[in-house]
């Protein structure tokens, strides 16, 4: 499982992190609650900043703790793996 994230900082250009599944895994300790509700609408703004950073902390572009950071962000946008395609052909069976 990965999320992708366009992270815009003020006065700053654009990056692109992704947040992985230590950070998905680091976001179910931390909150207490199963990744599946990312996927719901109990799922809160927060959820996703907070993965966002975990991954940006993580890969060591930021000391700041969460608020802070998110203090310094002009935007934000995630988007999960794009599912497989189709396969063309269908599996064997027999």
């Amino acid at each position: 499982m990965q999320v992708q994230f366009r992270i815009k900082p003020k006065g700053a250009s654009e990056d692109t992190v992704t947040a992985e599944l230590v950070d998905v895994i680091a976001w179910e300790e931390h909150f207490q609650r199963s990744s599946a509700s990312l996927d719901s609408e109990s799922a809160f703004a927060r959820d996703y900043v907070w993965l966002a950073w975990h991954a940006v902390k993580r890969q060591g572009k930021t000391q700041l703790e969460f608020m802070d950071w998110v203090a310094t962000l002009e935007d934000i946008e995630g988007e999960p793996d794009a599912p497989l395609p189709p396969s063309e052909n269908p599996p064997a069976t027999g």
